[in-house]
């Protein structure tokens, strides 16, 4: 059986591989997902797609451990800035945002 090739689409917002980016998967699943770094993070929930429902997942390092965050939301938007008012994640210093379109 011959296997075809597939792609996705990235979207580098400020041109850099290392800041907020965005990957477009269009096959079998059609989904966004948006990564940025926390320093960007009130720049990506400006973002279209945040207000809608999907998960989320805070990446960092806690206690000097290595530690993922992951959260479930009706709007990311909203969840990720009442995480950052109630001041309880502060260790995160990545978030990925993934929703469905």
């Amino acid at each position: 059986m011959k296997t075809s090739g597939r792609s996705i689409e990235l979207f580098f917002h400020d041109g850099d591989p290392d800041g907020m980016t965005t990957a477009t998967i269009p096959f079998q699943w059609t989904g966004h997902v948006l990564v940025t770094n926390r320093t960007q993070v009130f720049d990506a929930v400006k973002e279209p797609e945040t207000s809608q429902p999907g998960i989320y997942l805070l990446v960092g390092e806690k206690d000097g451990t290595e530690t993922l965050y992951v959260g479930e939301t009706d709007e990311i938007k909203a969840r990720i800035k009442q995480h950052i008012a109630e001041g309880k994640k502060d260790w995160w210093d990545k978030a990925i945002f993934v929703t469905a379109n």
